[in-house]
């Protein structure tokens, strides 16, 4: 009989990055305890489903391997099923918080745990070839270049409780301003889902910018993050994920690194073979105390408007 564990996680408003980190954490915590895990996000609420596919796909699959091969319809009545708590870290021990990213001028240095990581992190053939072909697309043979992971919209609207606080595209220009008389690197590649943060570093470094076309967002309700927000484009929740996987990717193949402490450089770090420098800005965690100020001053505005 096999000890089938069920990795199910409800996801509302979590990007794919932290979705990954959260499954993850689930596979590992599975294979320290004996069990057999099968990741399922097709009966958890998640925003990544293609259109009109709510709880018909397993998103998990549109991008990786099951961890074992083993998909839910593998399942016989002989098996032994255990669900997973719904909640993203089944055992701290297994977790993978950004506190682990390393801070100038300290180097990265990966540990057991993150090796685990490593290994169960598989994408599907599809999405395998997709990403080598976007690579190959983007950047070539060429390595002397600046990635950089620079988050914008919700993040800096919302202030999103708990979250790393990330660095304004101002520090994050004068670090790749001061990175170019230092190191001399030939090229930026930007991950940004911000059309405004784009646009600032087109203006600053033009052509020498790797034209990236992941969706970008111009502007955005104030009290939306991104999984809430719908557009036109054809499935825009999947394409929009599939973009942003890519967008890591090309990263992790940089020569150089530099970006706030967000789910996605972690994401860098599990697909990276080693950048010869890395910066990562540590500058605390948002908190309540910013939105107690955002509903004050909200409160406030209606009253004097009467």
């Amino acid at each position: 009989m096999r000890n089938i564990y069920i990795i199910g996680v409800t996801h509302t408003t979590d990007g794919i990055a932290a979705i990954v980190k959260h499954t993850l954490s689930h596979i590992i915590y599975a294979n320290k305890n004996n069990l057999i895990p099968i990741v399922d996000l097709k009966h958890y609420k998640n925003p990544y489903y293609k259109d009109l596919r709510e709880f018909k796909d397993n998103i998990w699959e549109y991008y990786f391997q099951q961890p074992n091969g083993l998909t839910l319809d593998d399942i016989s009545d002989d098996d032994n099923v255990i669900l997973s708590k719904n909640t993203f870290l089944p055992d701290k021990r297994y977790s993978f918080p950004v506190s682990m990213l390393p801070i100038y001028p300290k180097r990265w240095e990966p540990n057991s745990l993150v090796d685990e990581y490593k290994k169960y992190l598989v994408f599907n053939k599809e999405m395998q070839i997709y990403l080598e072909n976007g690579l190959k697309e983007k950047i070539g043979d060429k390595r002397n270049i600046l990635g950089i992971l620079c988050r914008g919209t919700d993040y800096h609207s919302l202030k999103p409780y708990c979250h790393p606080i990330q660095p304004s595209p101002e520090i994050v220009i004068n670090k790749a301003k001061e990175l170019l008389k230092k190191i001399n690197y030939e090229k930026i590649y930007l991950a940004t889902e911000d059309d405004q943060i784009y646009n600032r570093f087109l203006s600053e470094f033009g052509d020498m910018m790797i034209p990236n076309t992941q969706y970008k967002y111009d502007k955005i309700p104030l009290k939306h993050y991104l999984t809430q927000i719908k557009t036109d484009r054809k499935n825009h929740h999947y394409t929009l994920a599939k973009e942003y996987l890519l967008s890591l990717y090309i990263l992790s193949s940089c020569k150089y690194f530099i970006g706030g402490r967000t789910s996605g450089t972690s994401l860098v770090y599990l697909m990276t073979k080693g950048f010869d420098y890395e910066y990562i800005w540590s500058l605390g965690y948002y908190d309540v105390r910013y939105k107690l100020k955002e509903y004050f001053f909200s409160w406030l505005s209606r009253f004097f408007r009467g």
